[in-house]
């Protein structure tokens, strides 16, 4: 009989020694999870985005002539060109923040463009180094990122160049350490122009991008 006691204890030991460590292990998961962790999950699948990123970008695009606001130079539905056009290329430079919101800003941005049509003697076809900024929201889902930018450029002559609204498509790399990025929508791209604020002229563009950003260090010293 005691021999039989003996082991009915064991056995209960057991039992409730193994409970112990489901309820272990069940906390661990519990601290885990509220912490923002889940199994298969790292911080790489993090919706958020945040801190600062250079960015190398560049651009193909038909633009129309600059006519009396609102100028239409393609077709809504089709993206049928209603005047003449002109192709460009265009090189971007610049520091992107993902910041709060969802919110992302392009800054200290520098852009030049080359006129692909100004080839005749006496045509200037390029213009550089020109500072521009941009703003937009993003949405992050996995590796897979979307965001929208609207951009301006201040001129000599009290002129401001807005462009917009871009469509852009990245994937987020390990660790977040990199982004490519392109913009395979083709959408209408409206360029304005205002002097004191008011409106003077407008016209459109198409293009398709393609760039590539790199994370920077918090301190840019370093």
């Amino acid at each position: 009989m005691k021999l039989g006691c003996l082991s009915v204890i064991s056995k209960k030991r057991k039992v409730i020694m193994r409970s112990h460590i489901t309820l272990c292990v069940l906390a661990v998961v519990a601290i885990l999870m509220s912490a923002g962790f889940a199994w298969g999950q790292g911080e790489d699948q993090a919706v958020t985005l945040t801190g600062r990123y250079g960015l190398s970008m560049i651009e193909s695009c038909i633009e129309t002539p600059r006519g009396v606001p609102p100028a239409t130079g393609f077709d809504p539905n089709t993206r049928a060109l209603l005047q003449p056009g002109e192709a460009l290329n265009a090189v971007l430079k610049g520091v992107v923040s993902f910041g709060p919101q969802a919110s992302v800003t392009i800054a200290e941005g520098l852009l030049s463009d080359l006129f692909l049509n100004q080839t005749s003697v006496g045509n200037v076809p390029i213009t550089s180094r020109t500072p521009v900024s941009c703003t937009g929201q993003y949405l992050r889902a996995g590796e897979d990122l979307n965001f929208t930018l609207d951009c301006a450029a201040q001129l000599p002559g009290n002129l401001t160049v807005t462009i917009g609204t871009y469509q852009i498509e990245g994937l987020v790399g390990a660790g977040r350490r990199s982004i490519i990025i392109s913009s395979l929508a083709g959408n209408i791209l409206t360029e304005g122009f205002s002097i004191g604020g008011v409106a003077v002229a407008q016209r459109q563009q198409v293009c398709l991008l393609h760039g590539a950003l790199a994370k920077l260090p918090d301190d840019p010293q370093k």
